[in-house]
């Protein structure tokens, strides 16, 4: 694989640390409710009525899929693949650098991508070209881009600026999580020597993450004009960290809610679902209109079954919160979500692996994990299409290049 950032990446240390971290707040979520009686994340505050071997059980079904996709992962990535695409750095930079400022403008004109907005309107001659847009999340663009550039390059600094600008605009706080976990990615086979180097200041930042993390939160009530934007800094420092950024880390809670509620959540799927609901739902990453104007769906099953019913709002389910609606739903809706769970997993695993680069299978890996907390079938979907229209962006570009010829070679 080629490398480009002086051969920092170790594969094993960075796809187990993004494991650690994703299996450790599962294991956190558990204890949160054992100690406290309630379910953080989504419901936090929520009593549990869950006895404890049943939050045992729940516990070790909502891990079981991260370890499935490591695996998955391992195993994907050891497959040769005998074409492979070079991404043309250079040009592919310049292009982040437009596609990320008409971002920021569709989204302060339009509202496009605002989290707790209504769909967004704007006018038709542009229309297309949003639409174009959202096939890539500028998140995973820059990301791409700052494993394959130079240390030195001068623009990186300019894309993190604006995706943190664009963040803001859709009153989002995910990319932050998403850069650090792309630093120790990135550093993966020097982070030992680096925790040493700044343990003092890390020390610090763990000492003031309460304060930290409810100004971040503060911050992101007062973007969605939330009732009380001061309650995060309210919370006591336990609560706040292991009820609300753990939480918003697992979907240990989500699952439980699914198990405790089982009657409703069964009466609902039965009423208005259907066999292949769970891979159909993910085609919205293509033609999102007609999926909107569906009143239940996976994405909207848990806040329902609690007599809550909001088209903007969806909550994290869980892969095993996704299998346990589908055995709810029917034995045959069961294995048909399991087979477009690791369907999809292979895919992405695969296609990404057309880019000879260190780092990105790596990062897939991290967004997969994601998409494992979620539990919803558009985003590995969505990450797939991601992969699939940065490697037509790179195709052209190269083609640009070379006289209209592929550049393609052989491992």
């Amino acid at each position: 694989m080629k490398k480009y950032i002086g051969q920092t990446i170790d594969r094993n240390i960075s796809t187990r640390i993004c494991l650690f971290i994703f299996v450790l707040c599962s294991i956190l979520s558990y204890l949160y409710v054992c100690i406290y009686g309630s379910y953080n994340g989504d419901f936090l505050g929520k009593p549990s009525s869950l006895k404890n071997n049943i939050l045992l059980l729940n516990l070790l079904i909502t891990i079981l899929p991260f370890f499935a996709v490591y695996y998955v992962f391992h195993w994907c990535v050891r497959i040769p693949v005998k074409h492979k695409i070079s991404i043309p750095v250079k040009e592919f930079g310049v292009f982040l650098f437009f596609f990320l400022i008409f971002k920021v403008i569709t989204t302060k004109i339009y509202a496009v991508g605002v989290l707790s907005e209504d769909l967004y309107s704007a006018p038709l001659w542009i229309l297309p070209f949003i639409k174009i847009s959202n096939k890539i999340d500028p998140v995973f663009g820059v990301c791409i881009y700052s494993l394959v550039v130079s240390k030195k390059s001068k623009l990186l600094p300019i894309l993190y600026i604006l995706i943190l600008f664009i963040s803001i605009l859709q009153h989002s706080i995910f990319v932050l999580f998403t850069f650090f976990v792309l630093y120790i990615i990135k550093h993966s086979k020097n982070l030992s020597l680096i925790i040493k180097k700044q343990f003092p200041i890390l020390l610090l930042l763990l000492l003031f993450s309460p304060k930290i993390v409810g100004s971040i939160y503060s911050y992101r009530s007062e973007l969605r004009g939330e009732a009380d934007i001061t309650a995060a800094i309210k919370m006591s420092g336990p609560i706040l960290l292991h009820g609300k950024l753990i939480g918003r880390l697992s979907s240990f809670s989500d699952s439980a809610i699914i198990i405790e509620d089982k009657t409703t959540i069964t009466r609902i799927v039965k009423e208005h679902f259907f066999t292949f609901m769970y891979p159909i739902e993910s085609l919205s990453v293509f033609i999102g209109g007609p999926f909107e104007k569906w009143n239940y769906s996976y994405p909207r099953i848990v806040l329902q079954s609690q007599g809550y019913y909001n088209k903007k709002v969806t909550y994290f389910l869980g892969i095993q919160g996704a299998l346990m609606v589908g055995l709810y739903y029917s034995p045959l809706a069961f294995l048909v979500n399991i087979i477009t769970i690791f369907f999809f997993w292979f895919i992405v695993f695969r296609i990404i692996m057309l880019l000879p680069y260190e780092g990105l299978p790596e990062i897939i890996f991290f967004f997969i994990l994601t998409g494992v907390m979620s539990g919803l079938s558009v985003n590995p979907m969505g990450l797939f299409m991601n992969i699939f229209c940065c490697i037509i962006v790179f195709l052209i570009i190269n083609c640009l290049k070379k006289n209209i010829k592929f550049n393609f070679y052989y491992k």
